[in-house]
């Protein structure tokens, strides 16, 4: 008895070293017992997130996907889940060590892949940032067909080109880019196979990939849907700069830590068939997030842009190389932001849910107005300087 009540102490002691030597925060995972339920396997995977955004914050506050939250890879979370989105990419976790000890890093690789969803009639996200010799892929996720067609490309010089095919007939004075984009048909996400059912997958013919080898701004759109449009904007891969100095020998000094930077947020909701507020200020690198009020959707489209200077642009998704107007290199405002559902029967008006916003970063000041699908529906976002708010 003595022996055998030993033994049960000394196991007890070692399971508990084992486990103190653990690092807080980790999840152990030990797999499903067979007489496990689905909630039970699933834990806290994305079944028990209520959208996709949800998913997407857990992803990033523990980048290394305890949960595999992330299944191919590309840090987004339980891209399946519904509205609010959150389709930042989180950066892949990257640990490199020395004789003092090992840091974990966030590194993210460049050039990349990014995905762009087709889905609602909407390109998400509408604006991607990428450097050069990237590759973006779009996934129609719709019933319908769309098109990625080219439509313009701005140089880093300034220098506009058309991007994309010209309708059979007419004619462009722009000259063309190196190379056309053009998708052709992608095809619709399948119907699901009986009422009730999990649709499929989208097939290889709802995919198209294309990869940017030179800087500059890109604008495309959606052939069979005039309101659709997206914009690619492509950074130079060689944004160090200067030859450095490292005479003294030896190992360069770490790099210093970036101060996270803060932008401020505006808010604008579309509510009864109007912006409200119509007309709002903002500083340098403001980000506006348009939101819907109402129960229809509705459309936002960039009208004008003028610049600290003065001089007007067509800051539009579908602009006029013919007009004589010049067209802005900054990716258009466009995009739909749709309608709130109605409340669930018997509750209050005020717990009708909310829809994902469009969001928009004005990084250059000036005065930029947009427009809705009806004539009423007009805005202006008014953009200065820091200093100029002080």
């Amino acid at each position: 008895m003595g022996r055998r009540l030993g033994g049960a102490i000394g196991v007890v002691l070692a399971l508990t070293l084992v486990l103190g030597s653990l690092p807080q925060g980790e999840v152990i995972a030990a797999g499903p017992s067979p007489t496990a339920t689905a909630t039970e396997v699933l834990g806290v995977n994305c079944a028990g997130f209520a959208s996709q955004k949800a998913a997407q914050t857990y992803l990033r506050q523990h980048p290394t996907d305890p949960q595999h939250l992330d299944g191919d890879g590309d840090g987004l979370a339980c891209e399946r889940r519904p509205a609010p989105y959150d389709l930042t990419p989180v950066p892949t976790p990257t640990t490199t060590g020395g004789s003092t000890g090992s840091v974990t890093v966030a590194v993210v690789p460049t050039p990349t892949v990014r995905r762009i969803d087709i889905f609602g009639r909407r390109f998400t996200p509408s604006v991607v940032r990428v450097t050069v010799g990237s590759t973006v892929q779009w996934r129609n996720g719709d019933r319908v067909k769309h098109t990625v067609t080219g439509t313009l490309f701005h140089d880093k010089t300034n220098q506009l080109f058309r991007f994309g095919p010209l309708s059979p007939g007419s004619t462009s004075p722009l000259p063309e880019a190196p190379v056309l984009m053009d998708s052709g048909p992608l095809a619709p996400r399948p119907d699901p196979a009986y009422p009730g059912a999990k649709r499929p997958e989208p097939g290889p013919d709802s995919y198209f990939t294309f990869t940017f080898t030179q800087a500059g701004t890109y604008s495309y759109h959606c052939a069979i849907h005039a309101n659709m449009a997206g914009t690619i904007v492509v950074d130079s891969t060689d944004t160090q700069g200067g030859s450095g100095n490292n005479s003294g020998g030896g190992a360069p000094p770490p790099p210093a830590t970036p101060t996270p930077v803060v932008n401020p947020v505006k808010l604008v909701t579309a509510f009864g068939n109007r912006f409200r507020p119509d007309r709002v200020t903002v500083v340098q690198g403001t980000t506006v997030k348009f939101r819907n009020g109402d129960r229809k959707d509705h459309t936002i489209s960039g009208s004008t842009y003028r610049d600290a200077n003065g001089t007007f642009w067509q800051w539009s998704p579908n602009p006029d190389p013919q007009s004589g107007v010049p067209i802005a290199s900054e990716p258009a405002l466009s995009g739909t932001i749709y309608g709130r559902p109605p409340p669930e029967p018997g509750a209050s008006g005020a717990s009708r849910p909310e829809t994902a916003t469009l969001d928009y970063v004005f990084a250059d000041p000036g005065v930029y107005t947009y427009q809705g699908e009806l004539p009423q529906m007009r805005g202006t976002i008014v953009v200065v300087t820091p200093a100029a708010n002080r």
